[in-house]
């Protein structure tokens, strides 16, 4: 019956460390679970493969002989006189970049699309091709490359008065009020296999040439930059080891929580009577009481029993001692208040037939009580007054 609380502090100890090792378990077990599965499937740790892709368009007008402007190349212009402009010289950069080399292939040209259109509705955004024709200014050519990047830097020559001397001879001939304009397109077209897996990537820049107006401006449009990521076979099956490693250690997580609160809960519905009044008594009197590691000696000392916990109370209150607890066993507590000889004592819960040492001590006291009951009153003799 030694060091109970003591042994307390052990067991509780014990149980915090006992919980830690079974949650330290369950993860080591999701995890080893998680990748044996991942090893087992084939799949390998692969990142996905990732490319961008950056473009420009630079537009310089050059015209005719004339006595405004000379025969340089016009840049800092924002609009041009249109009777005045021999071509366009377009400088045209394209760079890709891959995160890892891949044998690649890409295609690139420039076309010319000359057309007269007629608005019917009367509003220029609905306009309808009245006639159309082709040119191409540079050639489709293929290339093939093994590398993580490529740059095209291509100078691109438009002939900007054949286009509209075009037009108007239409105009002319036919007699037809159309509007004419010159799209140029510059189309750059990636494919490859990555890790098996094939991807393509088409960039279309445009550059519209109004060709019926005095005063005109280069309108372009193009994607400056962009980038993609490939998800490869191999990138695929080890997301799919990851999703599979994050399932099991979830549901091993999930079984441990639901374990770790039912056990709880149990714990906390099924406390007995006793343990919940001795959390009370603990929880609003901790400040008083005194926790003894071993029992103390009360050989010699006459024991009063109290019947409640209150009149401990009032007791510490009336002689300004300290209140000591002691377990007796796993289902009783002993509160006292020693003063002098004197130990007031209140037993909380019961004692077990094994406690042969306390329930000995309680039975001392109670056996003195009923003796000191028992014994006769002595018979007072009265002097008879005369």
């Amino acid at each position: 019956m030694k060091n109970t609380f003591e042994q307390q502090q052990y067991n509780r100890r014990l149980r915090i460390m006992t919980t830690s090792g079974i949650v330290l378990l369950c993860f080591a077990l999701g995890v080893a679970v998680g990748l044996w599965y991942q090893k087992n499937s084939g799949a390998t740790v692969s990142a996905p493969y990732h490319y961008s892709v950056s473009q420009s368009i630079s537009n310089a007008v050059l015209y005719h002989q004339n006595s405004f402007y000379g025969t340089d190349d016009v840049i800092d212009n924002t609009a041009f006189v249109a009777p005045l402009t021999n071509e366009i010289r377009t400088q045209f950069h394209y760079q890709y970049s891959g995160t890892k080399s891949a044998a690649l292939e890409y295609r690139f040209g420039v076309a010319a699309l000359i057309r007269g259109t007629y608005a019917l509705s009367g509003k220029e955004e609905e306009s309808a091709n009245v006639w159309t024709k082709q040119y191409e200014l540079i050639a489709p050519i293929t290339k093939q490359i093994n590398g993580t990047n490529f740059v095209i830097d291509q100078p691109i020559t438009i002939p900007y008065e054949q286009y509209r001397i075009l037009i108007d001879q239409y105009r002319s001939a036919l007699q037809v009020p159309v509007d004419g304009e010159a799209i140029i397109s510059i189309v750059v077209s990636v494919k490859g296999v990555i890790d098996g897996t094939p991807f393509d990537d088409t960039k279309t820049s445009t550059i519209a040439l109004p060709l019926t107006r005095q005063i005109y401006q280069p309108a372009t449009k193009y994607e400056k930059n962009s980038s993609k990521d490939i998800t490869t076979a191999s990138s695929r099956a080890t997301q799919a080891g990851v999703s599979q490693l994050l399932l099991v250690t979830s549901v091993v997580f999930t079984a441990l929580g639901v374990a770790l609160i039912v056990f709880a809960m149990r714990r906390r519905i099924f406390r007995t009577s006793y343990q919940k009044e001795l959390d009370k008594i603990y929880r609003y009197h901790e400040g008083i009481i005194v926790r003894a590691r071993e029992h103390p000696d009360l050989s010699g000392k006459r024991i009063v029993a109290v019947k409640s916990f209150d009149d401990i109370l009032n007791l510490e209150e009336e002689v300004k001692a300290p209140i000591v607890s002691s377990e007796a066993g796993e289902h009783a507590t002993r509160f006292m208040i020693i003063k002098d000889d004197v130990v007031y004592m209140y037993l909380l819960g019961s004692l077990s037939t094994t406690d042969d040492e306390v329930l000995r001590e309680i039975q001392d006291a109670f056996d003195e009580k009923t003796e000191v009951a028992k014994k006769p009153l002595a018979r007072t003799v009265h002097r008879k007054v005369q």
